[in-house]
């Protein structure tokens, strides 16, 4: 549990979707109607709903205690007490991400897709962020980041990636919850949708970190109409070797080629291992995504999976960029590096890969857009002007001030196209919680 947790134990509150019942023995319901005994020590410490600790934190109980407590968190019955506090006020998470793509649009000469934004953010995110702001950040990290193309990608853009999850369901509860926005907001490719899904969902003993998001969206809107991606994780494996089958299997069975994984999985299974799939549902043909996640990344690891896609000369970009970062003192043992591996599943569209550079793990200091903007143009030989990019700060309509953080650097290398698309994804800070700005990669 961390420090902050335990400094601030008496700001947890029993989640309203929970009950304590009273008699015959104290017992704690939670929504399924399953019941779960309670100690005196229990129930006291739950007393009134709150979460107190005073009365045992002098005595042997403390470390059981704790652990109880743990789990509580885990299985969302113990909450932020603002997440259900009527009383607390001041501004939602929605109202401020609304603020922050507002003004994304506006400089990034988008403002004709702002109602269509704002409207997808609300769809979308659902109850996720229904909560206050100053929620605390490690108890549900994933909000709204941008998908921003500093090369490539459609004139006129915005891509956002989103979170379905709701802060008091369980980490299952929230594939479901995830699982029925897609549905309501497919337009096209349902039944491919479906059909990944019961891949990758049939076991939900996988699923139960509070702080995964198992399944969610990106959606890119554009002149011309919106795509939407959805992205599985694979849930918990006992090793390696098992999160690598699991990503076959699903190639498998939707009558994709195996043997390029399968190679991967030779070269890097010792050091890398597949967490996630990625899958776009437009009318456009679709790709499948299967995402590598390295211990970290140093030049001979990223030269031997450029070679590996036959993507030596084209891929130079990336070996430039990734020395530059090395500049900037990132340890690459604590870096996480990731490539995704495209699969067309009716054959027509582009393979390739997309090589995703960490910008926050192992690094010193946060790296500024102007900064992420230099290494980029550096190694394409491009003026930094031609590049499309946002400021580090921007101020909203409201007045409030943000910082901008990037947290990855992507290149989509093609077989026919070599480098066709450079995108950095970027979270929002307040610029009075810069110190906390640590975000996920979506």
């Amino acid at each position: 549990m961390k420090a902050s947790h335990l400094n601030e134990m008496n700001g947890w509150r029993l989640s309203p979707r929970w009950k304590i019942k009273a008699a015959p023995e104290p017992s704690l319901i939670g929504p399924d109607g399953a019941a779960a005994p309670l100690s005196p020590a229990q129930c006291e410490a739950l007393r009134n709903g709150s979460f107190r600790y005073s009365p045992w934190v002098e005595s042997d109980d403390l470390i059981p205690m704790l652990e109880w407590m743990r789990k509580l968190i885990a299985a969302r019955a113990l909450v932020p007490s603002d997440l259900v506090d009527p009383s607390v006020t001041g501004l939602s998470a929605e109202d401020f991400f609304l603020q922050v793509f507002q003004a994304v649009c506006h400089r990034l000469d988008a403002d004709a897709l702002w109602p269509r934004v704002r409207d997808g953010i609300a769809a979308w995110s659902g109850t996720v962020l229904r909560q206050p702001l100053a929620t605390p950040r490690e108890y549900l990290p994933s909000r709204p980041a941008l998908c921003l193309d500093l090369v490539g990608g459609t004139t006129g853009s915005v891509r956002i990636a989103l979170d379905c999850r709701d802060p008091l369901f369980t980490p299952w509860e929230n594939v479901c919850l995830a699982r029925d926005a897609f549905r309501r907001g497919l337009r096209h490719g349902r039944e491919l949708f479906e059909r990944i899904c019961g891949l990758t969902l049939a076991d939900r003993s996988r699923f139960t970190s509070p702080y995964v998001k198992y399944l969610h969206p990106a959606i890119d809107y554009s002149p011309q109409g919106e795509t939407v991606s959805a992205y599985w994780n694979l849930g918990r494996a006992a090793d390696r070797n098992q999160s690598w089958e699991r990503a076959l299997q699903v190639l498998v069975a939707l009558d994709l080629p195996s043997e390029r994984l399968k190679l991967w999985r030779d070269r890097f299974g010792t050091v890398a291992q597949t967490e996630l799939l990625g899958c776009n549902f437009n009318d456009q043909p679709p790709l499948l995504k299967v995402y590598a996640m390295f211990d970290g990344f140093d030049r001979r690891r990223l030269q031997e999976a450029l070679a590996l896609e036959h993507f030596e000369v084209a891929g130079q970009p990336v070996l430039q960029a990734l020395e530059r970062l090395l500049i900037h003192g990132v340890d690459p043992s604590r870096n996480v590096g990731i490539v995704s591996l495209y699969h067309a599943p009716d054959g027509s569209a582009q393979g390739g890969i997309k090589v995703h550079l960490n910008l926050r793990d192992g690094y010193p200091g946060r790296l500024t857009m102007d900064e992420v903007g230099a290494i980029v143009s550096e190694g394409l030989g491009q003026p930094q002007g031609s590049l499309r990019s946002l400021p580090d700060t921007l101020t909203l309509e409201s007045g409030r001030r943000i910082t901008l953080v990037p947290h990855t650097l992507s290149y989509r290398l093609s077989p026919d196209q070599g480098l066709g698309r450079v995108t950095l994804y970027v979270n929002f800070v307040p610029l009075e919680d810069e110190g906390s700005s640590g975000c996920p990669f979506h």
